[in-house]
C-alpha cells in the first residue's frame, strides 16, 4: 500500500472517516485546528542541508497547511527521534532550527518526547486558532483560481541535489534557496481567510498537479488553467536551462506555497492584500461545472494534467 492508499483504508476505519478525514488540518469546535507532519531524514532531507535547515523544514512543513487555512499558530509538540550516528553539535542545530521556526511564527513548544530511533525522525504537532475554515471542497462554478509563490524552483534544485542536473546560475541558486530556506505566505493566509475572501485553498507541497487535483476531486469541479504560476523571467531562465517547464511546475513537491479558489469580485482584494504583504500572487485560472478535473490551455493546446506527484511508498 502507498501512502495514499493506507490514508484512505484509514478512513475507512475511523468512524465518519470519509467525511471528516479530508483535510490536513482538522477543524474542531471551538476555534481550534490541529496539524500534525513528520519529518524523517532518510526521505525527506536532500543533499547538502544543514541540521539546522532540517529542524527548521520539519516545523515549516507542518505551518504549511495552517497558512492555506488561515490558522494562527498558538502552541507546538516536538518528538524526536534521534539516532546514534549524531553527534551533539548537530541534535543542537536541528532543535536550534526546529525553535526559531516556532518562536519567529508566533507558536511556544510546551511539550514532547525524545527517543533513540535509526534514522533522524521530527514530528511536529501544531495548534491554533481560527475564525473560519476553508477546505479543499468549496470551490465554485465560476471561481477564479490563484496560487503564491514560484513553482518550478524546487523541482530544478531537487533535480541537482538528487540526480545531478546541470542548472546554471542565476537559476540555480533560486532552487536551492527555495529547497533549503521554504516560506510559507503565513500572513497573507491568515488576511486572507479571515476576510473571507477564499471559497478552498490547500497548501502545494506533493506537487501541484497533485494539489489541483485533489482540489476539483474534493469540490466536484473542473479547473481550467491559462497561466502558469511562475514569472515569465523564471520560465525564460527554465527554458535557456532545457527544462521542461510544464513537468517542474506541475510535478515537482516541497514549494509549501497556497493554492485557493475565490469568487471573480475578490480578486482586486487578493490581489491588494499580496501586495501589502509582499507576496507573489498568480491567477492561473478558473473553476467551472463539470466532471472532476484539471486541465491547461498552453502554448496552443489544451492537455489534462493528472493527478500525479510526490506519495510516499509507492
Amino acid at each position: 500500500m502507498n501512502e495514499l492508499e493506507i490514508i484512505d483504508y484509514i478512513r475507512g476505519l475511523v468512524p465518519n472517516g470519509r467525511r471528516l478525514l479530508t483535510d490536513d488540518v482538522a477543524f474542531v469546535r471551538g476555534g481550534v485546528a490541529y496539524k500534525v507532519d513528520m519529518l524523517v531524514r532518510s526521505t525527506d532531507v536532500p543533499p547538502g542541508m544543514s541540521y539546522y535547515q532540517i529542524g527548521r523544514k520539519a516545523f515549516i512543513s507542518v505551518l504549511s497547511d495552517f497558512t492555506a487555512k488561515g490558522v494562527r499558530p498558538r502552541f507546538a509538540l516536538l518528538s524526536l527521534g534521534i539516532p546514534r550516528d549524531m553527534d551533539d553539535a548537530e541534535i543542537k542545530q536541528t532543535l536550534e532550527g526546529v525553535l526559531s521556526a516556532a518562536s519567529g511564527h508566533g507558536a511556544q513548544v510546551v511539550g514532547g518526547d525524545v527517543n533513540e530511533a535509526k534514522d533522524l525522525v521530527i514530528d511536529v504537532i501544531l495548534v491554533g486558532r481560527y475564525r473560519r475554515a476553508v477546505k479543499r471542497g468549496g470551490m465554485k462554478c465560476g471561481d477564479l483560481v490563484f496560487a503564491t509563490g514560484n513553482f518550478g524552483l524546487t523541482s530544478i534544485g531537487l533535480d541537482h541535489l538528487l540526480n545531478g542536473a546541470a542548472v546554471k546560475e542565476p537559476l540555480l541558486d533560486l532552487a536551492l534557496k527555495e529547497v533549503y530556506e521554504p516560506e510559507p505566505p503565513l500572513s497573507f493566509g491568515i488576511r486572507a481567510v479571515e476576510a473571507g475572501y477564499l471559497n478552498a485553498s490547500m497548501d502545494s507541497s506533493d506537487g501541484l498537479a497533485m494539489t489541483l487535483n485533489e482540489l476539483a476531486l474534493q469540490s466536484g469541479k473542473r479547473i481550467e488553467l491559462t497561466a502558469l504560476p511562475v514569472s515569465n523571467n523564471i520560465i525564460m531562465m527554465m527554458e535557456e536551462n532545457g527544462r521542461d517547464v510544464v513537468k517542474d511546475v506541475f510535478f515537482g513537491g516541497e514549494e509549501y506555497q497556497v493554492v485557493l479558489s475565490a469568487s471573480e469580485d475578490k480578486r482586486d482584494k487578493l490581489v491588494k492584500l499580496a501586495k501589502d504583504e509582499g507576496v507573489v500572487l498568480h491567477e492561473i485560472g478558473r473553476v467551472s461545472c463539470g466532471p472532476p478535473g484539471v486541465y491547461l490551455s498552453y502554448k496552443g493546446k489544451t492537455v489534462e494534467i493528472p493527478r500525479a506527484g510526490w506519495v510516499h511508498l509507492s
